[in-house]
């Protein structure tokens, strides 16, 4: 896969990874733009459901966290069709402990600011 330059381009090539029946994937872009790791939902390595944005969070450097902004995109599975995918209470708690903000793509196409 060509890694392209907008992260939210990515958040949606990534969603296809996932096997989940709402696919979600998530991009880390640090202070200057540039994008440190992505992410998306599937099994844990315990077996249970492991968020895309907390995937994308242990592929970073956790020096370079702070100020970031997490990019977030969903659709279901079977259809295709976009999905509100904000980041769930647990995630939003993490992105608030380690100083980032999250955007994310509503069911209207539209990128948000949380």
């Amino acid at each position: 896969m060509l890694k392209p330059d907008d992260p939210r381009d990515l958040a949606m090539n990534l969603l296809h990874r996932s096997v989940c029946n709402v696919q979600v994937g998530a991009v880390v872009v640090d202070g200057y733009g540039k994008i440190m790791g992505w992410g998306w939902n599937h099994s844990g390595p315990t077996g249970l459901g492991l968020c895309a944005e907390r995937h994308a969070i242990r592929r970073c450097n956790a020096d370079r966290l702070h100020g970031a902004v997490m990019v977030v995109a969903g659709r279901w599975r079977k259809t295709g069709k976009i999905v509100t995918a904000r980041p769930c209470a647990k995630c939003q708690a993490v992105l608030r402990k380690k100083g980032m903000l999250a955007m994310y793509r509503n069911q209207d196409g539209k990128w948000e600011v949380l």
